[in-house]
C-alpha cells in the first residue's frame, strides 16, 4: 500500500470518528458537520507532523484539500447516526 493511500485512510478515519463522537453527543447541523470536519483536518495535519518531525511546507494547501475529503465523510457519517439515533426508542438513547 502506497503512502498516499495510507494517509487517506488515516484521514477518513479520522475524520468518522470524530464525527461519530460528535453526533453521539448532541444531534449536529450541516454547519455543525462543517465543523467537526475542520477539526479533523486539523487533527490529521497535526498528527501527520508528528509522524513527519516537522511541518510541511504545503500544510495548509493539504488542509485545504482534506476538507474536500473530510466535509463528505462527515455529513454521511451524521447523516448516519443521526437515523439510528431516531430509529432507538426512547427508552434506548
Amino acid at each position: 500500500m502506497s503512502e498516499a493511500a495510507t494517509g487517506l485512510i488515516v484521514l477518513c478515519l479520522v475524520s468518522a470518528a470524530l464525527a461519530f463522537l460528535a453526533n453521539r453527543r448532541a444531534r449536529l447541523s450541516a454547519w455543525g458537520g462543517v465543523l467537526v470536519a475542520v477539526a479533523s483536518a486539523l487533527v490529521f495535519q497535526i498528527l501527520a507532523a508528528l509522524h513527519l518531525g516537522y511541518l510541511d511546507p504545503f500544510a495548509p494547501i493539504a488542509f485545504v484539500v482534506s476538507l474536500v475529503v473530510t466535509v463528505p465523510v462527515t455529513l454521511v457519517v451524521g447523516g448516519l447516526v443521526g437515523r439510528l439515533k431516531g430509529a432507538a426508542g426512547p427508552d434506548d438513547r
